[in-house]
């Protein structure tokens, strides 16, 4: 959601509104107070059923952007010390000093590391003594009474262990900030039902139950990962099938036992599998 007001030095009460990534729960056109209420009856669920930290960021080298990833893996930001799985994706949100400005480019200072990509995305907004309204807009000019705002955001991709410095640079070439991404490899995988416990090789459902599934990733050094994108989930067997989780990122998957009988559910990434049988009675 672009951020609305002046650009200027980032402060904790930018970088916490930009850090409520709320994207499922919003309609074209929303207010900031109902998109509140939303993302605050929504948080004890997402507490439960997806991993995720609460408004952790990191501000660049230079003072000038707040860095944090963003998803749903970091519903409210994470800090950007945080290790993403190689052969992954993930969103970095910027916010601060010309990072919105158009033409800016984020340059990888390894790209066997990390590559990156700016995402611009553009709205309408208009406030009022009712609060803030937003219209996502492809267009660049908007209604009358309301402005065109715009924010840029940073895909990661993952390439192979290691560390990345990602320089955020303006159109010209000029340096804005720079910060770190770190990616690692897989050392262990676990999954978790709804209660957090670990499934281990197999797990009891009865037909027409429902679980959520998550994968707890971490590298050799115990650090959990990040993979927002780039996870897959495979069901052998029609005892169970997928079920639609709005609030989860690639490392989890909701599953609903449709028969009686077996079937072997598998998580597959860059370095990380496993599977586990689910067996699901009448």
């Amino acid at each position: 959601m672009p951020a609305g007001g002046p650009k200027g030095l980032i402060s904790e009460s930018s970088g916490m509104a930009r850090a409520l990534h709320c994207p499922a729960l919003m309609a074209t056109t929303f207010s900031l107070n109902e998109f509140s209420r939303r993302c605050v009856v929504v948080a004890p669920l997402l507490a439960t059923a997806c991993s995720f930290e609460l408004g952790d960021s990191t501000v660049g080298e230079r003072g000038a952007v707040r860095f944090e990833y963003s998803g749903w893996s970091c519903l409210f930001g994470c800090d950007m010390k945080r290790p993403l799985l190689a052969g992954t994706e993930q969103t970095i949100s910027v916010d601060g000093i010309r990072a919105d400005d158009a033409g800016v480019r984020a340059v990888s200072t390894d790209p066997s590391v990390a590559k990156f990509t700016v995402d611009r995305s553009c709205g309408c907004e208009q406030s009022n003594e009712n609060g803030t309204t937003y219209m996502s807009s492809k267009e660049t000019s908007c209604p009358p009474d309301f402005r065109l705002v715009c924010e840029n955001a940073i895909t990661v991709r993952a390439v192979a262990p290691g560390e990345a410095g990602l320089e955020l640079r303006s159109s010209d070439g000029a340096l804005i900030d720079r910060t770190t991404v770190r990616v690692a490899s897989a050392a262990s995988v676990t999954l978790h039902g709804d209660d957090g416990a670990e499934i281990g090789d197999s797990m009891s459902m009865k037909q027409g139950d429902n679980v959520l599934v998550s994968a707890r990733i971490v590298d050799a050094q115990g650090r959990e990962l990040l993979a927002d994108k780039g996870v897959t989930w495979t069901i052998e067997g029609g005892a169970v099938e997928s079920g639609w989780c709005l609030l989860c990122d690639s490392d989890s998957t909701q599953l609903r036992a449709v028969a009686p009988g077996n079937a072997t559910v598998g998580m597959h990434a860059s370095g990380a599998e496993t599977s586990f049988v689910v067996h699901v009675g009448p």
